[in-house]
């Protein structure tokens, strides 16, 4: 399937159940040995404003900003792409009936 990140952003992401998860704010992608590009995470939340400043969760910063970018990202939960089931007709994105319903369901 062949989808701009514009198709994806801003999608509400929903459980199997129909529970609704957040929007899809931003996403992470990799480039393939092809040179394409794969969505591998959908970085779910209310927003995603560190993210899409280049401070991502590798970025280590030391204070006084630390504080600063770690309450712009603490809304924000990445959801692994091997864990979406669908992308239904109505806009959602809906996840395997095994993956973690919460944030707080998901190990490091």
């Amino acid at each position: 399937m062949r989808l701009r990140a514009g198709e994806l952003i801003g999608r509400e992401v929903t459980d199997a159940a129909g529970h609704a998860l957040g929007r899809v704010e931003d996403l992470r992608a990799e480039r393939d040995e092809a040179g394409r590009y794969r969505v591998c995470e959908l970085i779910v939340g209310r927003r995603a404003l560190a993210g899409r400043l280049g401070y991502g969760e590798t970025l280590r910063i030391g204070p006084p900003f630390s504080w600063v970018l770690h309450a712009l990202r603490r809304h924000e939960h990445p959801i692994p792409w091997e864990q979406v089931a669908a992308l239904d007709d109505d806009g959602r994105v809906r996840l395997h009936p095994e993956a973690p319903r919460s944030p707080e369901d998901r190990s490091p």
